[in-house]
């Protein structure tokens, strides 16, 4: 296995999310951030203070090694997904993110 760091746009990130072309593993628990925790890295962002990286995970999704599901907020079934990359970390991030960002209806 192979790690590549990569430096990717924030927005690039949520609207891969958004599409389905990043998910997360079956595995993962689900998004349990507060709305103070999704302010606060809000402005760190605007900051632009360090906010940790992301470890995703490079899958075919013909032949996944885990079973996936869609980021929360971004409501398509785990058969309608297409995901290039798996978040191994930084779900609770990236999932905030997409929340302030894309604006989905919330569950």
């Amino acid at each position: 296995m192979e790690i590549t760091p990569d430096k990717k746009r924030l927005l690039d990130l949520v609207e891969r999310a958004k599409t389905g072309e990043i998910a997360l593993p079956e595995f993962q628990l689900s998004f349990v951030w507060t709305r103070d925790d999704v302010k606060d890295l809000l402005t760190s962002v605007l900051k632009g203070y360090f906010i940790g990286s992301f470890l995703l995970l490079k899958v075919d999704v013909e032949s996944s090694p885990f079973a996936f599901r869609a980021v929360a907020g971004v409501g398509k079934p785990a058969e309608q997904l297409r995901p290039d990359w798996l978040i191994l970390d930084g779900q609770q991030r990236l999932t905030s993110l997409h929340y302030a960002f894309a604006a989905p209806l919330l569950p």
